[in-house]
Parts: structure tokens; C-alpha cells; sequence
């Protein structure tokens, strides 16, 4: 299905999506833009909605992939131990907003929590029958790359519906069955904004892709990369990347795709929760065994173990756990640029 809607009657359309559904967009903060939720009393902010220029700082990730969430109840009842599986999450969340580079993020994820590397139970409830509303860069931040990798400024990959902005209006067209029914939905309300699209809106949608591609502002060739990486593992120039790292770990939680976590119990006396919470494979304390053994104690291991994810170990369907959209970047609070951290090790040649 394609639709067009009116720019300014997006907020009519994020009133009727409220109104169904768990419903979550991008808003600008004191901290750079998050994704929070927007239920159907809630005025549909103007100012703060960030559906045009650069995304949110932190990606829409944390909406599914919680930040502490929780796995489990305990209890010591006179002697016995018992456990509560918490019920799974019942609302249908629907993401309004989602660049296509974190649409890509969402498949990597789904990769390694639903199936590749086992199933994250919390990730799983909140993922299942989730919408993801994509919106595409016009004019993409000046960290973006995501063309080196394999996305587009309006790719598809992991969005349930894509919206491309044309000016006055946005043009949205149903990617999956379940971006389908939504759509369908939100067209057959009785105050619904959608009108349908024609070829006119069609040629414009297709003209605003072919613009944007040509807008993207960095590159890397990425094609020499696995080579090197092949036999870089043991070279000392990890330890000079990693020189300006200042391990804070910033990189890793808006990064997309990074998943490190910790689990840890929560008790008040006899009762207790398990949670599971994000971690850094930055920090020195992330491999640090009981024991006192530390297999990556140098800042340098830390960094040469974050980039083979990225771009090696962590592949997902021929393509790189990185999706290119410079969050790591800009954020940095040294200013360590992963595309030069690419070329440098391409232009070392893995030499041990």
C-alpha cells in the first residue's frame, strides 16, 4: 500500500497511531534526541519531533532492547527458592521515525538475539509484532556512511513502512504484511489524514532517493578490509588506534547494534529481580573473570575485539555490523573517527 499524508497533518496520524498502539518517536531532548512515548492524551509535540534533518543522538534501539529489563522474580520462601517468569509484553509497540540505518541495526539484532547466538526472552517479547515506521535521510548527518556499508539513506532493510518526505508531504508505502495491516489501519480510521498515492507522488518519492544517495558526505572502501583483518589480529597497531579512546564507552551504547550486556540481581530481602543491563566491551571490568585474569586488559585488545564485531565477526548476511550512521563519530567525546580507524588499518596491510 502507498499513501500520502499532508505534512502538516502528521500529528493528526500520530494521534490515531497513539490511540492503537504502544506508539514511540523521535524527540529532541537536552541530549541530542531519543525515542519516547507518545500516548493518545499527550499533545503531539511540533518543535521537539525530529522528523526532518539528522537522527536522534541515541538510536531507537533502547526501545526494544531496554536498557535494564527484566528477565525474572525470585522469592526464599520458608526454604524454597522459587522463580516467576514475568508475562510477556502485551502491547504492539510501533516505532514512528525510524532512520534506515537503525532499521538495519534492528535486523543485525535480530540476528544475534533471535536465533544466531540463542533468544534474548525480553528482546523477543518486545520485538514481536512491533511496527517499525522508517522515515528516510533527505540530507544525512555529515558523519554518515551509510553507502560503504552496504544501507541507503532510504533503505528498506528491517522497516515494516517507509516514509520519504517530500516537502510539503511524506509519501508511505507498506514494506511488510505487518506494515501493511498498520497502514491499512490507519487509512480506515474515521479522522485518518492518508489520502492515496499516485504516479506524480511516485516520481517524486523516486526523484528524493536518487537525491539523497548523492548526499551522503563520507565513504570508505571497505573491500580490502576482511583481508587485512585476516591476519591483524596480533598487530600492535590496535594499541595505537586506541590511543585517544578514552574508554568511556559513549561509542558502544549509541552504536545500533552493540548488545554487550550484564546481568545482576536486584534484592530487598527474601525477593528479588534478575535484570538484564547494558554493558560495554569498552570497559576493562567487561571480561574481568572472577578469578583476578583479564584476557584483554589493554585499552587496545578493547578496541581490536569492538571493530572485528563490527566488521568481522559480527556479519550479517554478507554485510557489516556497522550501518554506517556516524553516531560513534560524532559523539566521541576525543574525537576518534571510526572511517580514519578503517583506513589506517587497511593502509597497515594487517603486517604483524
Amino acid at each position: 500500500m502507498k499513501a500520502v499524508i499532508a505534512r502538516e497533518d502528521v500529528g493528526r496520524l500520530l494521534a490515531i497511531a497513539a490511540r492503537r498502539d504502544e506508539l514511540h518517536v523521535p524527540v529532541l531532548d537536552g541530549g541530542g534526541g531519543r525515542f519516547v512515548p507518545l500516548n493518545a492524551e499527550d499533545p503531539v509535540p511540533r518543535d521537539g519531533l525530529m522528523l526532518n534533518g539528522s537522527s536522534a543522538r541515541r538510536p531507537p534501539k533502547e526501545v526494544l532492547f531496554a536498557q535494564t529489563a527484566p528477565l525474572f522474580a525470585f522469592e526464599l520462601r520458608r526454604g524454597d527458592f522459587s522463580i516467576d517468569e514475568l508475562p510477556p509484553e502485551a502491547a504492539t509497540k510501533v516505532l514512528f521515525g525510524v532512520r534506515p540505518c537503525d532499521g538495519r541495526g534492528f535486523r543485525v539484532l535480530d540476528s544475534l538475539l533471535l536465533g544466531k547466538c540463542g533468544t534474548d526472552p525480553a528482546y523477543a517479547s518486545a520485538r514481536q509484532g512491533s511496527v517499525l515506521v522508517g522515515i528516510g535521510c533527505g540530507r544525512p548527518g555529515s558523519d554518515c556512511f551509510c553507502t560503504s556499508v552496504g544501507g541507503d539513506p532510504h533503505g528498506t532493510d528491517g522497516l515494516d513502512v517507509l516514509a520519504t518526505d517530500l516537502g510539503d508531504a511524506l509519501h508511505l508505502e507498506s514494506l511488510t504484511d505487518g506494515g501493511e495491516g498498520w497502514l491499512r489501519a490507519i487509512a480506515a480510521a474515521v479522522d485518518s489524514p492518508l489520502t492515496p498515492a499516485n504516479p506524480e507522488t511516485d516520481q517524486r518519492c523516486r526523484e528524493a532517493h536518487e537525491e539523497a544517495r548523492g548526499r551522503v558526505p563520507r565513504h570508505v572502501d571497505l573491500e580490502p578490509l576482511d583481508a587485512v583483518l585476516e591476519r591483524a589480529f596480533d598487530d600492535e597497531l590496535w594499541d595505537d588506534l586506541a590511543a585517544a579512546c578514552i574508554g568511556c564507552g559513549a561509542c558502544t551504547f549509541l552504536c545500533p547494534t552493540c548488545r554487550c550486556f550484564d546481568v545482576q540481581d536486584e534484592v530487598r530481602g527474601d525477593r528479588g529481580l534478575r535484570v538484564r543491563v547494558w554493558d560495554s566491551c569498552m570497559f576493562r571490568e567487561y571480561t574481568q573473570e572472577a578469578g583476578g585474569h583479564n584476557p584483554r586488559p589493554r585499552r587496545g585488545m578493547r578496541w581490536r575485539n569492538r571493530f572485528y564485531d563490527k566488521f568481522r565477526w559480527g556479519a550479517h548476511d554478507g554485510q557489516p555490523a556497522c550501518v554506517g550512521c556516524g553516531r560513534c563519530i560524532t559523539h566521541c567525546p576525543s574525537g576518534v573517527d571510526l572511517i580514519d580507524l578503517v583506513e589506517r588499518v587497511v593502509e597497515s596491510g594487517g603486517a604483524a
